[in-house]
């Protein structure tokens, strides 16, 4: 179980929702993951409390292949239905061929998660220039 992991294990004493999702958030920050939209995110949570716990592990499993890569969470809300779900942006200072095959390899390695849950997380990149 990584640093990540186990910070985020301690915050579950939290008895309020909405604050675990603050504090866990606020660790996603801590440790360099960028949010787009944090209030967004966290209504998000709030809306899909089934996915908090699977905030840290997803997210260990990104640092943990991408180390040295930006990554980005943020909502993606679709223009034309009723959907949203979270979207983690990995953001690279190249992207070839091997990023795109790694990015789409992570992600299988979280999708068995999401089988019972109600919410949804997409593994992607925007192309945009690693900051």
């Amino acid at each position: 179980m990584g640093s990540l992991q186990k910070l985020m294990k301690s915050i579950k004493t939290e008895t309020s929702i909405e604050r675990r999702i603050e504090k866990n958030l606020q660790t996603l920050e801590k440790y360099g993951f960028y949010l787009e939209h944090f209030e967004d995110i966290k209504e998000y949570l709030l809306d899909y409390s089934d996915m908090i716990e699977l905030i840290p592990v997803i997210a260990n499993i990104i640092k943990s292949n991408f180390p040295d890569n930006q990554v980005v969470f943020d909502i993606y809300k679709d223009p034309e239905i009723d959907d949203r779900y979270i979207v983690i942006y990995v953001r690279s200072k190249s992207y070839n061929e091997l990023f795109m095959k790694k990015l789409e390899d992570v992600e299988s390695e979280f999708l068995d998660y999401l089988v019972d849950k109600k919410g949804w997380i997409q593994l992607t990149t925007d192309f945009k220039k690693f900051e």
